[in-house]
């Protein structure tokens, strides 16, 4: 019901982009919306009236609740830049046979 309510033609864009916003459920009546950042939640409060009118009606529960709270998403850890004695060490760790074959070809020096 969730994203039939967002995916309606006479709303805007904006909105629509609201029905991929994860969601809980708490008690048996409260649905937690998890909003990334402060413009979804405002949206979610401007719309929240008639989104709830929407969910009781069609889920025929007048005792539905909707709490909204931020949920940043976590932030991406930079991709570290290994030195090739770092990516022997790791794939040796992975793959034991590697240290074999270096010391059978004598790669040592390496």
């Amino acid at each position: 019901m969730w994203k039939h309510y967002f995916t309606q033609p006479h709303l805007s864009v904006r909105l629509s982009t609201l029905q991929h916003i994860p969601l809980d459920v708490k008690q048996p009546y409260t649905i937690v919306a998890k909003a990334k950042n402060q413009i979804a939640i405002e949206a979610l409060e401007e719309e929240k009236i008639k989104l709830m009118d929407f969910l009781r009606e069609n889920l025929k529960n007048p005792h539905l609740e909707l709490e909204i709270i931020l949920k940043p998403e976590k932030p991406k850890t930079p991709k570290k830049v290994y030195t090739p004695e770092e990516q022997l060490e790791k794939l040796s760790q992975e793959y034991p046979v590697i240290q074999e074959l270096k010391q059978r070809l004598d790669l040592d020096a390496i």
